[in-house]
């Protein structure tokens, strides 16, 4: 199964904007998680840009909700661009867009 594999940072302002991507064979489930909580350090909000991921499996929701959950715990805002209709379709038949800001 792929997993999501997040690119390095770009600081924005206010901002970090992390590419993720599917990718298989990956090495751990944690990092993207990893490099939120580096991002984190450095700015309060995170842009988790999914431009590259063309559809979503239940590893990849998990990778996305310990991010998600990183980000609240640590008082910031985690914000999905860039998300592909399919992506979207799925994260709401989850009832995920409730709890994670879609844009």
């Amino acid at each position: 199964m792929p997993l999501l594999i997040a690119g390095e940072p770009r600081l924005i302002d206010e901002s970090a904007v992390i590419a993720l991507r599917a990718v298989e064979g990956g090495d751990s489930l944690a990092q993207p998680r990893e490099v939120v909580k580096r991002a984190l350090a450095e700015r309060p909000v995170i842009h988790l840009d999914l431009g590259a991921v063309g559809h979503i499996d239940s590893l990849q929701l998990s990778q996305l909700m310990m991010c998600h959950t990183t980000v609240a715990n640590a008082g910031g805002r985690l914000i999905l661009t860039h998300v592909h209709d399919a992506v979207r379709a799925v994260l709401t038949s989850m009832n995920l867009h409730r709890i994670l800001v879609i844009e």
